[in-house]
């Protein structure tokens, strides 16, 4: 038996260490680098894998063997059938759907601006001079042929054509990318309409994407435009600019073409309707600033711009146009007009994308669809898509300083108004040099420079340079400052600041508009300037990633150029001198040009290759006369351009994308990571022979005979059979399998992203089950003691979902990640359901948990899409939004808990009912008799459906297509699948293996049959695993303190964010070798807390759910009976403290629904509250440190106790109510009262006397301490008046944790000086009229307390009126300079303020005392009735302070919220900003009612409160009773 056990435990680590291995070979096969998908084989991803191939040959060449390892291992798909984006060919119908640019495409750019300096145009065409301007042909052969120079790219990578990549997104868990490839092929059978049909599909996983999809993805087509056009019967023929192809001859010759747009693709398409033959050409411009525009002049004046136009109707004979204007007198009609094209221009095709991948340039470009700004990125400060300069720049002076001067009024400055509508070649808020900056493993290669082809072939080598770490990556805010940094460098430049600022845009129009002025005229030398400018910041830019990238070619750096950089600013100048040159003869004049003159005629003696040294020519006629290849009929046939054809589509080998079943060597090795690959076949059949070898040991032990369990030698460990456990060992063994499970499974994944499929299945699935056994022990025992059960199961659950949230705000720091259903969430929804079921009989909850199961496929198909949900959210489960603003969003929040988030209730719930039901069975009353019975067909049951679930998985991995076109996948199999584990078949392998280790583990561990195994191997089991089970609480929250803890300091050493190295820490068999040192400190640990009694989160548990707590009855209701009846006994707690707390907790109250809800500060109700709230700390802490030395007990520890909970509570409702973990740095009025007990706890030992002079002294130097360590104007500047510590970041600047030093200590809300003097004073007083001689000095030490009141407040109200009424003295004066200026960071802070608070405290001391306590002089002054109520009333808020101030607040935010949902805002925008002051103010007259019967109720029914907890806390002495003791004797 032995053996067998053995081998089995060695099969089933032998099957995880393979899993582990295979999912690692799917990540890294056969290679050290990244997976890499590059989608859109354009001129980006053809330069991307051409930079590839030049890097490994530059390594293959230096023999660099692990340079080459650490290449990336690319799989490019283009949805067209051949490469060349914008410049390729169409050589298949299905291509029709792709077609992004017109077939008559000419260069708009000399050539020699984008040649490729490792293959020239010499390289190519020959050593041959060419035209400056080719077609789009022989820019595509050109490209195709310089990236299989070095080698065949289509053939060393896995490049797949026709392949459209959808549905990707970032897994953050897994650390990866997931893309569904599909595949197209034409569909012959139908002719040539261009029908395709979807062959294949492939989800594949990979490390890092490159979208190189290119601006000119999908055409825009202005629906109101087509709108209009529909409405008024247009008859003419209509089209978008990439369809002129289509056109015939009879459209165009000697007709009137109309273009609306003016920019690039208007430009070349008129230029191409006159080569055509067109008679006319109207183009409509609504700006006036596209390039069309800005030409002066076309050939023979056949072209006409409609500047500021817009179409606005169709003629009544539905054959012409009208266009308007703002001006209503200014329509144009325009009649005949045969074809209206659409030069509207192109968006970027950014819908393979999850949103959170194409948010940034859907947001640059507005596209359809776009979605609001991620919660994720609003912490970072992206409120909105615009750029915002430094306060205090200014733009360095240029050529059109003093004309733009003048158009301002005379203010040189102009202020910016940085928009996004003209910023997509200069700016982009969301990536960083080509990186996404909110994920670093998602890049974008696309143009941001004219000098379009060479740039991206320049971010090319730069993104291969971040993949290989040649390049580093700066850190989230280092790259979001160099953007800005990056745009203020372009705002220096008048041309590139047009583009950025609307405001300065709208100035520039007004010159550019003027005729007259030089602005207008391209030749002028000054407008040269201006493109000189312009186009050097561009090129040093290029020089700059040239340099970094390594690139193997250079235009200098990004401070000086070197030759070959200088001459392209000076062509690009050049050209652009020309091109708005047309139609000069001089300066000034305009002439009509004669036929055919257009800016590719212009003087191209300037253009010349920086590479080879060749110089454009001329073409031999006019543009508009040549062929294709730039020839006139009449030369000869070797003129122009030749094609040179060394690459076709005919010659790329069309490959197929694989299907999950078939994975070749060749996609393995280029990054593919399907389902089913190498050392499947091998895990599949070492876990059918685990799974046989398990059932197999399993049944045996379940099955064996009475007299083959009970051999024994000696029978030592041997128990009665009529013995019944009170806590069931084998709960505790399998939980903290369980438990020791999800610590290993937690440190490789957070560690090294490496998720074990297998171990998964045992972790929270066992532990949900075993939670159902271990309620139905808890509640028969609750009910043989008359206790209730649905009351405490609900308070278990909500000490989890407690327990939850505080892991989830202190480990993440986001408030939102409370809402995640994690292991400890669903743990108390669990608790929940077990409460209202654990009435029912066993076959039903049996039957519960089979329905729930069997309806989770239905009930997602009813309640979510879930591919939409997992698309729009987030994969890793963080759930990133404000369910404060948006109802749909608290919707996700329940889908997320109930269908599709990491553990639904559908179908997590069937797993603790069925522990339930399984613990009615083998735990019943009758287990004597039947458990044998029962667990045996707990393990035929495990068995078979463990059985039934391998075979499911092996059919589905070995006959996927069986299953995709069942019935069976459709409703039961398909629809699981958010989560591989949460699949049928892997719920069903979940639910077996945990019923057949319950009935193992209850043979071995519980009863009489116990003795199955050796004793000595069954001890050893139960000691080690039991312990683990017994503090799993606390072990499941320590270990992630612990791994968030490595990651943190592995980020500080990297100099990076702990996120930055989450999942990406260590190599897997370090992260796992951690994890086990960790468990076996853990076991040392909770044996030596388990020895010495010390408090846990199981202890606290207890505590808090399962023990019948009780609040001791307040001493003061004996007390007032006593006083009544006139005994002269010494209370025990003085009524008079507690009608003063109660005084100032209601004072805030009141003050806080006025200031959050109004914005009404009331300053003199404010120098009630937390002054005397201190003061009265002073008073009680006395009573306290008195009793406490009566009985014996210290007072240091105890206070610093009690300073620690406040500081822990202040900290909790800062972050869970702000939901920003700065603020608990903020020192409020918790705060500074956990400072006060640290102080009293340190001064309790002096006399009355010096602690007065303390007092005293803290105040008289709080001006000169002000005045020594800060500029207290400057400082609340900075930091906002409010006196919140906004954006503080205190881990990552040494000087920002020295304004926290000063915000405590001197310039916060509530800072130590002056207000350690409160409770130093209030511990005198206590000292004075509560010390031991208090019979007979009291009324003397009172009488000098409201002498000394009555100066103070004498002395401030003084100081307040000479401060109004002569402010002038009191400025000039050495008293103002020292004493009472240098205290002006609130104005109740000033000195007089002080002294008005603190005299009207020692007051109300007086008064109180003299009311509530004492023997014979409490019925002095006011009659018992009055005394009475006031006694109650204000008293019952003072013992529930505590409780009610954090009460109040979570009820303000509240209120908050709910007016923020209801007008669409967020709760902030509705602080101080919801009512008028009375509706605040009667909301606070109703609370503070309300809560005043709550705590009556409260206190008569004895609910625990916080008072209770920080009573049993922080001043009992903590025991833990043992769960299980170590038995003196063997069992």
């Amino acid at each position: 038996m032995m053996k067998l056990i053995m081998l089995c435990i060695l099969l089933a680590c032998f099957v995880l260490m393979a899993s582990a291995l295979s999912e690692n070979d799917q990540q890294n096969a056969g290679a050290d680098g990244p997976s890499v998908l590059v989608i859109g084989l354009g001129p980006a991803g053809l330069s991307f894998l051409h930079a590839l191939a030049s890097k490994r040959n530059q390594l293959q060449e230096a023999g660099d063997l692990e340079g080459l390892k650490a290449l990336p291992r690319v799989t490019a798909v283009e949805r067209a059938s051949g490469p060349g984006g914008i410049w390729r060919e169409h050589t298949k119908k299905g291509d029709n759907e792709y077609r992004n640019m017109y077939g008559d495409l000419w260069t708009n750019h000399p050539k020699e601006t984008f040649e490729y300096p490792d293959y020239t145009f010499a390289d190519h065409f020959g050593n041959k001079e060419l035209p400056a301007f080719l077609r789009r042909e022989h820019v595509r052969d050109y490209i195709l042929a310089r990236v299989t120079s070095v080698e065949n790219v289509f053939e060393t990578n896995s490049v797949y054509f026709q392949t459209e990549a959808k549905n990707v997104q970032y897994i953050k868990r897994k650390g990866q990318f997931v893309a569904t490839l599909d595949q197209w092929q034409e569909d012959e059978s139908i002719g040539n309409n261009g029908s395709k049909t979807w062959t294949t599909s492939s989800t594949l996983y990979f490390d890092k994407i490159i979208w190189c999809g290119g601006w000119n993805g999908i055409p825009s087509y202005p629906l109101e435009i087509l709108a209009t056009l529909d409405q008024g019967r247009y008859k003419g023929i209509r089209m978008h600019s990439l369809e002129v192809d289509s056109l015939l001859k009879d459209s165009i010759e000697n007709k009137t073409i109309v273009l609306i747009g003016d920019n690039d693709s208007a430009n070349d398409i008129a230029y191409q309707m006159l080569k055509r033959g067109a008679n006319k050409v109207i183009i409509a411009s609504r700006n006036d600033k596209g390039s069309a525009s800005l030409l002066p002049s076309w050939p023979e004046n056949r072209v006409e711009i409609l500047r500021h136009y817009q179409l606005a109707g169709v003629t009544e004979d539905g054959t012409g146009l009208l266009f308007g204007t703002s001006d209503v007198n200014q329509g144009r009609s325009i009649a005949d007009v045969s074809v209206v094209i659409l030069c509207t221009g192109y968006d970027p095709n950014v819908n393979s994308l999850s949103p959170e991948l194409s948010f940034a340039l859907q947001h640059l470009w507005h596209l359809p669809g776009s979605l609001p700004i991620p919660a994720s990125y609003k912490k970072h400060g992206l409120e909105n898509d615009f750029w915002g300069v430094p306060d205090g720049w200014e733009m360095p002076h240029n050529v059109l300083t003093d004309e733009l001067t003048k158009l301002n009024n005379g203010d040189e400055h102009i202020e910016p108004d940085l928009g996004k509508a003209m910023g997509s070649y200069i700016s982009n808020k969301y990536i960083y040099r080509n990186v996404f900056i909110h994920n670093t493993n998602m890049f974008f290669n696309h143009e941001t420079t004219y000098q379009q082809l060479f740039d991206i072939d320049v971010s090319a080598w730069l993104i291969l340079g971040y993949m290989t770490g040649e390049v580093s990556i700066p850190d989230l805010n280092t790259m979001e400052q160099r953007n800005l940094e990056e745009v203020i460098l372009q705002m220096e430049n008048p041309n590139n600041r047009y583009h950025l600022d609307r405001e300065y845009a709208s100035l520039l129009d007004v010159l550019r508009n003027d005729k007259d002025h030089w602005y207008s005229h391209g030749r002028d030398r000054r407008k040269r300037e201006l493109y000189r400018a312009e186009f050097e910041v561009q090129v040093r830019l290029i020089a700059r990633d040239m340099q970094d990238a390594k690139y193997p070619a250079s235009y200098g750096n990004f401070t000086h150029l070197n030759r070959n950089g200088i001459d392209l600013v000076e062509m690009s100048v050049d050209f652009y001198h020309n091109k708005y040159w047309i139609g000069y003869t001089d300066d000034r004049n305009m002439h009509n040009p004669a036929r055919g003159w257009t800016y590719r005629d212009m003087d191209c003696s300037t253009y010349k290759s920086l590479w080879s040294g060749f110089v454009s020519k001329p073409f031999n006629g006019h543009w508009l006369d040549v062929d294709d290849h730039g020839c006139l009929v009449e030369d000869a046939s070797d003129c122009g351009i030749p094609r040179i054809r060394k690459y076709t589509n005919d010659s790329i080998q069309m490959r197929l994308l694989p299907t999950g079943s078939e994975v070749s060597d060749e996609t393995d090795d280029a990054g593919f990571h399907s389902y089913f690959q190498d050392g499947e076949v091998l895990e599949l059949a070492l876990t059918l022979v685990v799974v046989i070898a398990f059932i197999t040991t399993s049944t045996k032990i379940v099955f064996a005979e009475e007299s083959e369990i009970n051999k024994s030698s000696n029978g030592a460990d041997k128990l009665p059979s009529t013995t019944r456990y009170r806590r069931f060992r084998s709960i505790d063994v399998l939980r903290g399998m369980c438990v020791f499970n999800m610590i290993f499974i937690h440190f490789g994944e957070y560690l090294s992203a490496q998720w074990f499929r297998n171990c998964s299945l045992f972790g929270t699935p066992a532990f949900l089950l075993i939670a159902g056994l271990s309620f139905h022990v808890l509640s028969e025992s609750a009910k043989r003691k008359g206790e209730g059960v649905s009351g405490r199961a609900f308070q278990r659950a909500m000490f989890l979902y407690l327990l939850q949230g505080a892991q989830s705000i202190v480990l993440s720091g986001k408030v939102d990640d409370v809402y995640s259903c994690e292991t400890l969430m669903i743990a108390g929804h669990a608790q929940l359901i077990l409460g209202m079921v654990h009435n029912f009989e066993a076959p039903v909850l049996a039957l519960f948990s089979a329905i729930i199961i069997g309806m989770t496929g239905a009930v997602r198909v009813a309640f979510m899409d879930t591919d939409e949900y997992w698309r729009i959210t987030d994969f890793g489960g963080s759930v990133t939004f404000d369910p404060m603003t948006d109802f749909s969003e608290w919707e996700d929040i329940f889908h997320f808990h109930v269908t599709d988030g990491f553990f639904p209730l559908f179908p997590y719930a069937a797993y603790p009912i069925l522990g339930l039901a399984i613990g009615k069975l083998i735990y019943g009353k009758d287990e004597v008799e039947s458990r044998s019975r029962h667990v045996k067909v707990l393990a035929i049951a495990g068995s078979i459906l463990l059985t039934l679930s391998v075979a499911l998985l092996m059919v589905g991995k070995l006959a996927p297509s069986l299953i995709d076109k069942s019935r069976l996948f459709g409703v039961y199999i398909g629809t699981w699948r958010s989560w591989p584990y949460e699949s049928l078949e892997h719920v069903l392998v979940s639910v077996g293996r945990s019923l057949l280790y319950v009935a193992v583990a209850t043979k071995m561990f519980d009863g009489d049959d116990a003795e199955s195994i050796e004793p000595s191997l069954r001890i050893s089991i139960r000691n080690f695993f039991s312990v683990f089970g017994r503090f799993s609480l606390t072990l499941f929250s320590l270990h992630h303190v612990a791994i968030y803890g490595i990651l943190g300091i592995g980020g500080y050493m990297a100099g990076e964010s702990y996120l930055a190295m989450f999942e990406n820490m260590f190599e897997l068999k370090t992260s796992l070798l951690l994890g086990a040192v960790f468990l076996v400190v853990m076991h040392e640990l909770c044996v030596w807390l388990e020895r010495e009694s010390i408090p846990t989160l199981e202890y606290l548990q207890r505590l808090f759910c399962r023990l019948q707590l009780t609040s001791t009855r307040i001493a003061s209701v004996q007390e007032s009976k006593k006083e009544d009846t006139g005994k002269s006994q010494r209370s025990l707690r003085f009524r008079s403290i507690d009608v003063l707390r109660g005084m100032c907790v209601f004072n805030m109250i009141f003050v806080h629904f006025g200031e959050y809800l109004s914005a009404q500060w009331f300053r003199n109700c404010s120098l009630f509250g937390t002054p005397t709230f201190l003061l009265v700390a002073g008073l009680s802490f006395h009573v306290l440190s008195e009793s406490a030395k009566r009985k014996g007990e210290g007072v240091g520890v105890r206070t610093c106790k009690r300073a620690i909970f406040l500081y822990l509570l202040q900290a909790a409702q800062s972050l869970i109510l702000n939901g920003n973990i700065d603020d608990i740095f903020v020192c409020e009025t918790l705060m500074i009262a956990g400072h006060a007990q640290l102080l009293l706890g340190l001064v309790h030992q002096f006399q009355a006397p010096v602690l007065a002079v303390l007092g005293a002294t803290i105040l008289a130097t709080t001006g000169f301490v002000r005045d020594e360590f800060m500029d207290i104007e400057e400082y609340w500047r900075i930091n906002t008046s409010e006196g919140n510590v906004m954006g503080f970041e205190v881990l990552t600047e040494d000087t920002e944790l020295e304004d926290i030093l000063h915000f405590h200590f001197v310039d916060g809300l509530f800072p130590l000086f002056p207000y350690a003097a409160y409770p130093i004073l209030g511990l005198a007083i206590g000292k004075a009229i509560y010390g031991k001689d208090e019979a007979e000095s009291r009324s003397k030490n009172l009488k000098v307390l409201a002498i000394a009141g009555g100066i103070i407040l004498a002395s401030g109200v003084g100081l307040l009126m000479v401060g109004k009424l002569i402010p002038e003295w009191i400025d000039e004066s050495w008293l103002y300079g020292v004493y009472i200026g240098a205290w002006r960071s609130w104005p109740y802070e000033s000195l007089e303020h002080i002294l008005v608070s603190l005299g009207r405290s020692l007051l109300y001391v007086v008064a109180a005392t003299k009311i509530f306590d004492g023997d014979h002089d409490a019925e002095s002054d006011v009659q018992p009735s009055i005394r009475g109520s006031i006694r109650d009333f204000f008293s019952m808020y003072g013992r529930f302070s505590l409780t009610l101030f954090p009460l109040h607040h979570v009820f303000i935010y509240g209120i908050l919220a709910i007016g923020g949902f209801s007008t669409g805002e967020s709760y902030q925008a509705m602080f101080e900003n919801m009512f008028e002051l009375k509706t605040s103010l009667l909301l606070g007259a109703i609370f503070l009612c309300v809560v005043y019967e709550l705590c009556l109720w409260l206190e008569r029914e004895s609910i625990p409160t916080l008072e209770h907890l920080q009573r049993h806390l922080c001043n009992s002495r903590l025991t833990l009773a043992p769960a299980v003791r170590p038995s003196k004797k063997r069992d």
